[in-house]
């Protein structure tokens, strides 16, 4: 016999009610956010809209994750896997969030200020400023050539 009792039985089959319930829950959202919050970004470069996707369905399966352990009663492993989340999602951002303060920080040091249609020299770059972003500036050089610099302090003392 395959299973001695019916408690067996009832928790096999309700573990895999619940394991189709959360593939259904993971498609749905998944769409959702394709539709609602990725959809609308059209100015987004393709390779940026993949990289949406891919962190929109890896942050529903950790949310899906730290649920279930949440009801299954493993309220440390839900709490250590959130906080070492949190710290591997810090370190791996670091220069995305050292960019983004660096040009906050940059717009309000007069010395720092850069403007649209400025002439700047940086890193070797020369050009115009023609776009700015929260990460960077966009300069168009004299061969009429566009040249990303990101927002890093240490490129402009």
């Amino acid at each position: 016999m395959l299973f001695s009792t019916s408690m067996e039985l009832s928790s096999v089959l309700t573990s895999i009610l619940v394991g189709v319930v959360i593939v259904c829950i993971v498609i749905l959202l998944d769409r959702v956010i394709n539709k609602w919050l990725i959809s609308p970004l059209k100015s987004l470069k393709r390779g940026d809209i993949v990289q949406l996707k891919l962190i929109s369905r890896i942050g529903i399966i950790f949310v899906l994750l730290v649920i279930l352990m949440y009801i299954y009663g493993q309220h440390l492993a839900a709490l250590t896997l959130l906080v070492l989340t949190v710290i591997i999602s810090l370190i791996g951002l670091r220069p995305i969030i050292e960019e983004y303060f660096t040009g906050q920080v940059m717009r309000f040091i007069d010395e720092y200020r850069i403007g649209l249609g400025d002439y700047v020299e940086i890193n070797g770059i020369k050009g115009y400023v023609v776009k700015m972003t929260c990460l960077g500036i966009v300069v168009r050089n004299s061969r009429n050539e566009l040249a990303h610099i990101p927002l890093k302090l240490k490129s402009y003392l």
